[in-house]
């Protein structure tokens, strides 16, 4: 193909998804504690234990099915099953980015403007921090749903939402969203078959849980239901999380002016009136999943807060379009030279900014929790059992039983989180050990508990600052 053939759109979208691929191998080590509970749940999986995170009790602590079960699909193309959510992660930041690209491009914007949308989320530090977790296959399919909507293709958008939901069940808020709009802009109903698909994945979902673990919903899913109930982590808002967090999504260091930028970028996506229907499907989901998180307290996590980033680069790149279309009136030539300058910003932006994004995020693993679990694995018993309260590092290196503190693999804790009773667990679970902090925190009252009742001493060769390691013995 002759260079004066290529679509600069086309080339702009893989210089971004060239620039990611090479960041993500570059952070390839990343380990975020929650992903490391999916992957625990896949190797033990391919080990052949079943799909559980303690061998020989089955606990459901996957929100994300789907995800799981993708990850599982490529176990045996890549090392293990850290990489295998890894690459699962990585491959759905990238249809992402295409999706988005397709989806403003086809029915909105042009080309050159939809695929800055892609070369925000590569420059992102949002689409690093949650690589091994579900949000980037979330925000994935939640831009294969838009598109399948706008495009009438009923069907299509019926397996879309069931998929959406076993991603994350919050995918069901999308539902009264697509309905609200359908109803008020008088667009046509999906006929009553095209229902059946997603309600048929989500209810053999809801009946494997049931046959397979005992309880219909995953235990993790209604342990935050539990820890939102309980108050004890009220200080933490989730929109007030969100808007410390915020600007951190885009630039590694924290940068307001860069998101001041953006902000003002994503305000003029309004300039653009054929977009209005996609503003406001995105903004009314926005509001939707909010007050999800909101009414229901949910403790804040970072990887909540991806659809948030993914929608503001749309935006973003529509409203750069809707400056060009103002400035440039009907010139294409302008038009052309204007797109030129965002695109200039965003590429000086990037090498300012890229090495410090590299090491900003790869230094926030946890290297005491992999030193920990380490540690354990060489000097413990092979059916110790460990009582904690941030689990997936730790479990994922030791290779122990696990008595998850917060309820989210152990049955019961949750409830008993909900109702304040920090202790309780005692009561049920008597662990081998107990990894607790120095000083203590106040989920790990339950160590006063078990020396109460039984002899508990230091594990004076366990020398890591800002950690004690119990022994308990009855």
């Amino acid at each position: 193909m002759k260079l004066q053939h290529l679509n600069p759109a086309l080339v702009l979208l893989w210089i971004a998804v060239a620039i990611f691929a090479t960041n993500t191998a570059l952070l390839w080590d990343w380990e975020l504690d929650d992903a490391l509970i999916y992957a625990r749940y896949i190797d033990n999986f391919t080990e052949g234990n079943g799909l559980v995170f303690n061998p020989g009790i089955k606990v459901n602590g996957l929100t994300s099915p789907l995800f799981a079960y993708l990850s599982i699909l490529v176990v045996p193309f890549v090392d293990n099953a850290k990489s295998a959510i890894m690459l699962v992660s990585a491959l759905a930041v990238v249809g992402s980015m295409l999706v988005f690209y397709k989806l403003l491009g086809r029915f909105f914007i042009e080309e050159k403007a939809a695929a800055i949308s892609a070369l925000l989320a590569t420059m992102a530090a949002a689409s690093y921090v949650n690589l091994g977790m579900e949000t980037s296959l979330f925000v994935l399919l939640f831009g294969v749903c838009l598109y399948c909507y706008l495009k009438n293709a009923h069907i299509l958008l019926g397996v879309a939402v069931g998929f959406l939901v076993l991603t994350r069940p919050e995918g069901l808020l999308l539902v009264p969203v697509l309905a609200i709009n359908t109803f008020l802009r008088g667009r046509p109903w999906p006929s009553w078959y095209c229902y059946l698909m997603p309600a048929a994945m989500i209810a053999f979902q809801l009946l494997f849980n049931g046959l397979y673990y005992g309880e219909i919903l995953p235990t993790s899913g209604v342990a935050k239901l539990y820890q939102g109930e309980s108050g004890l982590w009220a200080e933490e808002q989730f929109l007030s999380s969100l808007l410390t967090k915020f600007h951190f999504g885009f630039t590694a260091t924290g940068n307001w002016l860069s998101m001041f930028v953006l902000l003002m970028c994503a305000a003029c996506s309004m300039l653009v009136t054929r977009a209005n229907e996609y503003l406001i499907l995105t903004a009314l989901f926005l509001v939707f999943y909010t007050v999800f998180y909101v009414v229901l307290k949910i403790p804040p996590q970072g990887w909540y807060y991806g659809i948030y980033f993914s929608i503001l680069w749309s935006y973003v790149a529509i409203g750069v379009a809707g400056i060009v279309e103002q400035v440039s009136g009907k010139s294409d030539k302008t038009a052309n030279r204007l797109y030129g300058l965002p695109l200039v910003i965003l590429f000086f932006t990037f090498f300012w900014q890229e090495p410090k994004l590299r090491d900003t995020v790869g230094g926030t693993v946890r290297l005491d929790y992999r030193a920990i679990g380490v540690w354990l694995a060489s000097n413990t018993p092979n059916n110790a059992s460990i009582a904690l309260v941030e689990i997936g590092t730790v479990a994922w290196y030791s290779e122990r039983e696990i008595i998850d503190i917060l309820g989210l693999v152990t049955p019961e804790v949750g409830e008993f989180i909900a109702r304040g009773e920090l202790s309780a667990w005692t009561d049920v679970y008597q662990p081998d050990y107990m990894l607790v902090h120095e000083p203590l925190w106040e989920l790990e009252v339950g160590l006063y508990a078990l020396m109460e009742r039984s002899t508990v001493t230091e594990v004076t060769e366990f020398e890591f600052p800002g950690f004690r390691l119990k022994h308990v013995v009855e």
